[in-house]
This record gives C-alpha cells, structure tokens and sequence, in this order.
C-alpha cells in the first residue's frame, strides 16, 4: 500500500500541471485538501492512520513472538514512509487554510495529535533514529525535548532550542 501511494504521490507530483487548473492563492475562500489528506472515515488521512496502528498493534503483539531483524526493518521503513505521507498531507493541507484561523487550529490540532501518537510511539517502540527523523522533519519539539532527556543529551536539546525556539 505504502507503495503504492508514494508512487502516486511523485506522479502527481511530477506531473502537477495535469492535476492543477489554478493556483490556490488565487481562490481565498477554498481550502485545499490534497487527495493524501482527505477527511472522514474512508479518507485517505484515516487510512494511513489505521496503518500506521495496524504496524504498532504488529510489534506490541510479536513480543511473544519476535520478528527476525530483516522483517522488523522492513516493518519500521513501511512505518515511516507512511507517517510521512500522513504528516505531508497535513503540511499541504495547513497550507491552503487562508483567512480561518478556527479552521486552521482544528486542523493543526488534528496534526499535533497524530505527531504525537506516531512519532512518539515509535520513539517508545525502541526507534529513538526513525522518532528523531520524524520529529524534526515535522517539528515536533515535545518528542526531541523526551528523547534529548531519555538519552540525557543536553547537547542535542540545546540545538533543538536553538533551532525551533522561535516557532
């Protein structure tokens, strides 16, 4: 699945022209949700959402039954490939939001919820390097500060300081 849509993604992405009849700054009162961000319960955000928790239900329940390192790999790349899809869908979409600050923060605040939900559950999983990409990728400052304290790197914690304590 993840495939799947990266592969749609970069063709979309690759051949925007096709896809695009105007610019979206044109259209003041529209908010643009991209295909990889659409709402509701069949949408494509609550798909990768139920992804993403199928993988985590995955490794809380092979505890018993461990997974060989290959297939654990394979496992942690499909995870993150499609967080990424989730959360670039979220940036796109946050992006289109002109001139409704109400509308804006609902979105934002959904963002916020799934960053914390899947980055940090990978961090929590034992994927410290996969939480860390995520995080700062999407700005998700609250899980570096507990990774930067778990790891007692305060080193680390004052770059992050530095590098997002204007946002």
């Amino acid at each position: 699945i993840e495939a799947m849509f990266s592969e749609a993604v970069e063709y979309r992405k690759s051949h925007s022209s096709l896809y695009k009849s105007y610019s979206v700054s044109d259209i003041k009162e529209s908010e643009y949700i991209p295909w990889t961000a659409s709402v509701g319960y069949s949408g494509t955000r609550a798909l990768f959402s139920k992804e993403l928790q199928a993988l985590l239900d995955t490794w809380t329940e092979c505890k018993t039954e461990p997974l060989s390192d290959q297939h654990r790999q394979s496992l942690w790349s499909v995870y993150c490939d499609l967080a990424d899809l989730l959360f670039a869908g979220y940036q796109q979409h946050l992006t289109s939001i002109v001139d409704d600050k109400d509308r804006e923060l609902e979105v934002r605040n959904d963002f916020d919820n799934d960053k914390n939900r899947f980055i940090l559950a990978s961090f929590e999983q034992g994927q410290a390097n996969i939480a860390i990409e995520l995080a700062e990728q999407y700005q998700h400052f609250p899980t570096l500060v507990q990774i930067c304290e778990h790891q007692k790197n305060r080193e680390r914690l004052e770059t992050y300081f530095t590098k997002f304590g204007s946002d």
